[in-house]
């Protein structure tokens, strides 16, 4: 499924420079970081930061009108979580950034991610506005702003969606005696769960359910076969363990039919897509558990270290 960047988007992004984009997203991380209250806000406002981002990232030659993916998101807000969380000494006595406290920001970097990809994607129902701090309406350019340009006192820029751009039906009824109307054209300020069940939608090739109103629950979350193949590990990079079950479930079908030969990769679209899944699936685990081992040893390392330092205090003291 490919979206390609919203034009409307890129003409409203008014930073040109990537590097003071990057200041921008650093300065809303932090206070995210130390715990600073209201986060909600602060989602929203790292969510339009990193849309600037994209728009000044993949304008490129080679990458103009693109979209990064999740993952590439991700990556780059965890290199600049880099530049301000503690550091640790590894094993060869160099400091490094504590991988637990990157960790801590996990769950924002992911929503704030899906948040800017949704803004900046094309046909996705998302825009950046403004609206009245105590109200959900859009308040039109021509009046958010003084004379000097600045956004005018009780006004905030917010993320609106549309619903009907992604679920063209909603119910008014219950689940199980539905009344399916058309859905709404208006802009409202969105949800996490909303940029969630949008993104997987528009990016991840979620299916709607029947009535057209919402995920397809028969097909969950994170269904394991798409057009693109058999999907083996999640969006973090983590296991996907009913992914692998459908893997598994293909290759005994073929064997119990007799085919004997299946792990020679076959012209049929099907088996191509589960063993260049199956490879990839291995050759991310086998990096990822190398990553893992040498982390623990530096752990147990770093450990070992402050035991000892921690008895030698004790002699001394003794």
């Amino acid at each position: 499924m490919t979206i390609t960047l919203n034009q409307d988007f890129k003409k409203s992004v008014s930073i040109t420079d990537i590097k003071k984009v990057n200041s921008v997203i650093i300065d809303v991380l932090k206070p995210i970081y130390e715990g600073e209250k209201r986060q909600a806000k602060l989602g929203v406002k790292l969510g339009i930061a990193v849309a600037d981002w994209v728009v000044l990232a993949m304008s490129g030659e080679n990458t103009a009108n693109t979209l990064p993916t999740l993952d590439q998101c991700k990556s780059h807000l965890k290199e600049l979580i880099k530049t301000f969380v503690p550091r640790v000494e590894n094993s060869k006595g160099e400091l490094i950034p504590d991988a637990k406290e990157i960790a801590k920001l996990n769950s924002h970097v992911q929503d704030a991610c899906k948040m800017a990809l949704l803004i900046a994607g094309s046909n996705t129902g998302f825009i950046k506005g403004i609206r009245n701090e105590s109200r959900a309406d859009i308040v039109p350019l021509n009046q958010a702003y003084d004379k000097k340009g600045n956004l005018k006192n009780g006004l905030v820029e917010d993320i609106f969606w549309s619903p009907v751009a992604t679920f063209p039906m909603r119910n008014e009824g219950t689940e199980k005696a539905p009344i399916v109307e058309e859905n709404s054209k208006r802009h409202r300020p969105c949800t996490i769960n909303s940029v969630r069940d949008c993104f997987g939608v528009h990016f991840e090739g979620k299916k709607l359910n029947s009535g057209r109103y919402g995920l397809d629950k028969e097909e969950p979350n994170t269904r394991d076969k798409t057009e693109n193949g058999f999907i083996l590990t999640t969006p973090e990079g983590g296991l996907k363990i009913s992914g692998v079950k459908d893997a598994i479930q293909f290759l005994t079908n073929r064997f119990e039919d007799g085919d004997i030969e299946m792990m020679l990769v076959k012209d049929d679209t099907a088996s191509k897509n589960c063993l260049n899944a199956i490879e990839q699936f291995i050759k991310t685990f086998q990096n990822k558990k190398s990553n893992a081992i040498q982390e623990i040893k530096n752990a147990e390392e770093n450990e070992k270290a402050e035991l000892d330092a921690k008895k030698e205090r004790m002699k001394k003291a003794s």
